[in-house]
């Protein structure tokens, strides 16, 4: 039996704080009481000339050294790119002198670059409302599909939402347990629409999660009952680290234009890829399609030059570069910037 993962997506009790008890270290003995007053006098004149002395040195002021102290936070920033050749085939080797970011404007040193091979967690977050259509039936037909895709350290969770969301199954490496849920699922009675809250509550509990995420919507882009707006989802993925965002349209993007671009803004944001897959074998050839870019990542990382955490947007952009200085026409997918989070005081 493969094991489950700690619950993410479920409330779980607070982990307990601990706290090391440090005993301080005694100092020198007292002086024996068969001590002659001679040997007593010689050391308090000894002790007596040693504080003199250090008296009389200068201090750090007035050595003129300032007295404060300057602590200059320095930002890593990790990015996960995907590069592909205009054919969609992936281009491997490439180290770190190929990858050239620019933040906002300004080039920095990116100081490593390698291909991904850790683990991955999914969330499969699927609209599932009364309104339900062929296209959103064959999404949770989909996620059967989907399941063949993963390895078998990969953690997912299946997530359904209506007027809220039901979290069906949570962290789990067994993938049984997935289907057993994908199994359960009821007829739906709600038409309410929360996507924009559904979405922010899984990224909110996502952001205990280590590691590479993937967040695969499933959804028409529409929302009739949240609390949450745009703005606020928006901002949610902007700090959203290791956070990816891929989106399924399950109603055709002509039928609600402003759905459908939501749906698109929030996979260019986080570095994903909207679909709009009309059959089987179309969400077939997009979860596919999906695994390709999972698989064949690179993470690099850089030093940012802005030094202040200051809650600032920085737009981000990555390109290649050969070794002669040339750019090659690649496909490049990378999340388009990030927030700096705001130091407290």
């Amino acid at each position: 039996m493969k094991k489950a993962v700690k619950n993410v997506l479920s409330p779980t009790p607070g982990a307990l704080r601990r706290f090391a008890l440090v005993n301080p270290n005694s100092g020198c003995g007292a002086i024996g009481r068969n001590t002659s007053a001679i040997g007593c006098s010689l050391l308090l004149l000894l002790v007596t000339a040693l504080s003199s002395s250090q008296e009389a040195q200068p201090g750090p002021a007035q050595r003129g050294t300032p007295d404060y102290t300057l602590k200059i936070t320095v930002p890593v920033v990790t990015l996960e790119v995907t590069v592909l050749t205009n054919e969609g085939l992936f281009v491997p080797g490439l180290a770190n002198e190929n990858f050239r970011v620019l933040e906002d404007g300004e080039p920095q040193a990116v100081t490593s670059a390698g291909l991904i091979e850790a683990p991955i967690t999914v969330v499969l977050l699927v609209e599932h409302t009364s309104d339900n259509t062929p296209l959103q039936q064959g999404a949770l037909l989909a996620c059967y599909s989907f399941l063949k895709t993963l390895k078998k350290d990969d953690s997912v969770a299946l997530v359904l939402f209506d007027k809220r969301p039901h979290i069906l199954q949570d962290f789990t490496q067994d993938k049984a347990a997935i289907h057993t849920a994908l199994d359960s699922v009821g007829i739906p009675l709600s038409r309410e629409i929360s996507f924009l809250d559904a979405l922010y509550d899984v990224l909110d509990r996502l952001e205990k999660v280590q590691g590479r995420k993937y967040v695969i919507v499933m959804a028409s882009g529409a929302d009739t009952l949240s609390r949450k707006i745009l703005d606020q989802v928006i901002q949610k993925i902007q700090f959203a680290k290791e956070t990816v965002i891929f989106s399924l349209g399950t109603v055709a993007a002509v039928l609600n234009r402003q759905a459908a671009n939501q749906l698109r803004s929030f996979a260019d944001m986080s570095g994903g890829k909207l679909y709009f897959p009309t059959s089987p074998d179309e969400y077939a050839d997009a979860f596919r399609d999906m695994g390709r870019l999972i698989r064949n990542q690179y993470s690099i990382s850089y030093r940012s030059n802005h030094k202040l955490e200051d809650g600032s947007w920085h737009k981000i952009k990555v390109e290649i570069v050969n070794a002669d200085g040339s750019k090659p026409k690649y496909q490049i997918s990378a999340r388009d910037g990030y927030r700096a989070r705001k130091l407290t005081q």
